[in-house]
């Protein structure tokens, strides 16, 4: 997003606060952490929403909405937010910048915006395998509905889902290249408080200037073919845009949840493909599956878990053809990947390349656990996030790693005070068989006025 649309969000967020009927809100963040190695433990820096870096030491992040209520079921917000941290290139980036249009049913947001932490924070992806919370937002344009949309009142057979355009950032291996998102779910509800979702989530970078292909097609057509899913897959390495246009990443989703009187259970279910065999199920089992309970009552030592499994081993291997394997989030035109700032957009056991663009693990065995609650007496609450990661990667069909790695990422965050701010202690562990263990410690301290 250029530089004169981001001074016209910050315009437009000094005007509406100037009214006394806009309600202003924002949070400030400082965050310290030292770790043995020379990096931080796994889970200190992934899905922390690209504010910490594996090297980090210093962090920092203030931000601020102001809300204006258009009617009875509309609002407009406008939200800023700046982030510091001495990690990864270091210096002051754009945190958040946006303008969120609510019109009870649906959205309309533009700019930058974070996205809803789901699952209580305890997720290793948040919503989806393709989607987590480990890099920055993309700055774009999001349209979507606001939950279900039923036929009649708030049970029975509805949808849901979004349209999305953002933009990637210059300095990948493609420059300028775009991003276009769709989802889109059926949804059943009972009045007994049973719903089923079952949909498609649809991603494709597309056009850019590349150094080996050059400039690729972004006209209306071309914009047609992507969003159609035409092309796409390890067909694009090829350079031929009459057999493949974009790099299409994709899957398919399932949630089945039922809410009692005292707590909610959900399965969930996310399929992943990146080419034909992978839309015909081809690459059967992959994909992430896993269960999140949530009492009503969040005043509990124990009032959120999930356990999460995600395996990526089969790739389509044995699927017949001239595919031999699906190499998933690489791709031979978008060198970078599906990555942002060279960060993994889907769930964070994924790895990026360090020394070249793409991904070097792609194929492992994933168990994820955590833990949500809160210790409490009549005065005071103690809120705690216990997560437990343990993999077995594998490297990528092309290249394997040998041997595998068996990894162990430990997290445990506790909040330490409650009153005039919130003090956290953050400590993490990780533990590889093929590196030394690393240890680590943090102390967070948030401010919401």
């Amino acid at each position: 997003m250029n530089k004169p649309l981001y001074f016209s969000f910050l315009l437009i967020l000094l005007t509406i606060n100037s009214f006394s009927q806009i309600r202003f809100s924002g949070e400030a963040t400082t965050e310290a952490m030292i770790s043995t190695g020379e990096k931080l433990p796994f889970w200190m820096y992934h899905n922390k929403r690209g504010r910490v870096s594996e090297d980090s030491h210093l962090a920092a992040w203030i931000s601020g909405k102001g809300v204006y209520d258009l009617g009875y079921y509309s609002r407009l917000e406008v939200g800023a937010g700046i982030l510091a941290q001495d990690g990864g290139k270091g210096g002051a980036f754009i945190d958040e910048l946006y303008a969120h249009l609510d019109l009870e049913k649906v959205y309309i947001t533009a700019g930058r915006k974070q996205q809803e932490e789901l699952y209580n924070g305890l997720s290793a992806s948040n919503r989806s395998i393709l989607w987590s919370l480990n890099a920055r937002p993309l700055p774009g344009i999001q349209i979507g509905t606001n939950g279900p949309l039923f036929l009649s009142g708030d049970y029975g057979f509805g949808i849901e889902g979004s349209w999305n355009e953002y933009l990637l950032e210059k300095g990948r291996f493609v420059t300028n290249a775009k991003l276009h998102h769709k989802n889109l779910l059926l949804v059943y509800r009972s009045e007994n408080l049973f719903e089923i979702k079952a949909g498609l989530q649809h991603f494709v970078q597309w056009g850019g200037n590349s150094p080996r292909f050059g400039q690729q097609p972004e006209k209306f057509e071309d914009y047609f073919r992507i969003v159609t899913g035409q092309g796409g897959g390890d067909d694009a390495r090829l350079g031929d845009q009459q057999n493949a246009l974009g790099n299409h990443v994709g899957g398919y989703e399932l949630f089945l949840a039922k809410t009692f009187r005292d707590f909610r259970v959900e399965l969930l279910y996310n399929h992943l493909f990146e080419d034909g065999s992978g839309r015909r199920l081809g690459n059967t089992p992959d994909g992430r599956y896993g269960l999140y309970m949530e009492t009503r009552d969040k005043d509990q030592i124990v009032n959120s878990f999930i356990y999460e499994f995600y395996y990526t081993d089969h790739q389509s291997h044995t699927t017949s053809g001239n595919h031999k394997f699906d190499n998933y989030f690489n791709n031979g035109m978008y060198n970078s990947g599906w990555t942002y700032e060279n960060r993994i957009l889907g769930v964070p056991f994924f790895t990026v390349n360090p020394d070249a663009p793409g991904i070097i693990n792609n194929k492992f065995k994933a168990h994820h656990f955590g833990i949500g609650g809160q210790f409490s007496n009549y005065f005071n609450a103690w809120p705690y996030k216990f997560m437990l990661s343990l993999a077995r990667n594998d490297g990528t069909y092309p290249r394997r790693y040998r041997p595998k790695q068996d990894v162990a990422y430990v997290y445990f965050e506790y909040g330490l005070f409650r009153k005039f701010l919130d003090l956290d202690l953050q400590l993490g562990a990780e533990y590889n068989s093929t590196n030394s263990p690393l240890y680590g410690i943090g102390i967070q301290a948030s401010k919401r006025f």
